[in-house]
């Protein structure tokens, strides 16, 4: 009866030992597909496309403005609207963008993908086949990155988890810089850049004077810049007005050979001071015989310049002829949002 009493206690501890068991860890399920490639610390490379809308690598996309998260130059700008990160970026997701290949990042290192925007600002010149000099930057770390900004790209960086990065754009010898993060640009980036302050349908035209009627006329446009394909950068603290349109004469009894001196000609006025167009010598397009050519001119007035008096009073080289008298336009230029491209 004792031993009895014995096994009892003996075989219910055992029973209970048995049901209390820490059950073995559940691993967890490995991706499908070849092996992914951990990159290298530094590794920067633009894919040609973006991933699908069902993507895991967009669960957690993150919006810009991309009238904020743009960088615009004089002959190159790119613009930016979402970023994501990942640890990964599996198979299918890598052949959709154009990447070799399954790709992950180190320990410690995520994936940061920012997605260049479309329509896209427009620089001030052509943008031809230019390649700016880029650099990303990571924690305060350059890596050289001469890429071109495609339609549907999206830029691929390896980062320390959360660490800040940049990018430098130097355009003309001039460098800016955007927090690609967060989509704000830097210190360096020139406003005139970002928001265009012009004058559209601009004309003015001298008055008729007799015996012979005559007259030389200005129409098209007028916009501030800090950079113009003619003569590069503006001096400190000034700025391009550019003139784009019609610059032309109706004159009667000449041959056709009218020549215009533009800085004795042509002055904008501000705040009591004259500002003249450059010293050079334009032949002038007859307007009585068909569409006048298209001209361009750039005025060298403050960087603050939205308003003031553009005077023609035309000094020209040509026969028997009379140019007319002097006439004169108020300018005002209004901020209006930067040209996009198509």
């Amino acid at each position: 009866m004792s031993r009895l009493r014995l096994l009892l206690p003996l075989t219910l501890l055992a029973v209970v030992a048995a049901g209390c068991t820490t059950p073995e860890p559940e691993s967890e399920p490995t991706p499908s597909g070849p092996a992914a490639e951990v990159v290298a610390p530094d590794y920067v490379r633009m894919a040609q496309n973006s991933p699908s809308e069902a993507s895991p690598l967009l669960r957690q996309k993150h919006p810009l403005a991309s009238a904020d998260a743009a960088i615009i130059g004089p002959e190159y700008a790119a613009a930016f609207d979402w970023t994501a990160t990942a640890p990964r970026i599996d198979e299918d997701d890598a052949t959709r963008m154009g990447l070799p290949g399954a790709i992950v990042a180190q320990s410690g290192a995520e994936l940061f993908l920012v997605h260049v925007a479309q329509p896209s600002p427009r620089p001030v010149g052509k943008s031809g086949a230019l390649t700016p000099a880029t650099q990303v930057v990571v924690a305060g770390q350059a890596r050289s990155s001469s890429v071109r900004f495609g339609r549907n790209g999206v830029l691929v960086i390896s980062a320390p988890m959360g660490a800040p990065v940049l990018l430098k754009m130097t355009d003309k010898g001039r460098t800016q810089t955007l927090d690609l993060r967060t989509g704000k640009r830097g210190s360096d980036a020139n406003p005139l850049f970002y928001t265009r302050y012009a004058m559209k349908d601009f004309d003015v035209r001298t008055n008729i004077r007799p015996p012979e009627p005559g007259r030389i006329g200005m129409s098209g446009s007028l916009a501030l810049l800090p950079w113009s394909e003619d003569r590069g950068w503006a001096p400190a603290g000034k700025a391009w007005l550019r003139f784009e349109g019609s610059l032309y004469q109706m004159l009667a009894d000449t041959d056709g050979q009218v020549t215009l001196d533009l800085s004795h000609s042509i002055t904008v006025t501000v705040g009591g001071k004259a500002y003249p167009a450059p010293a050079e010598k334009r032949q002038l397009s007859e307007a009585l015989n068909g569409t006048p050519t298209s001209e361009s001119l750039d005025i060298e007035v403050p960087v603050g310049f939205r308003t003031g008096v553009l005077r023609l009073k035309p000094v020209v080289t040509c026969g028997d002829c009379h140019p007319g008298t002097q006439s004169s336009v108020r300018v005002t230029l209004v901020a209006s949002p930067v040209p996009m491209e198509p």
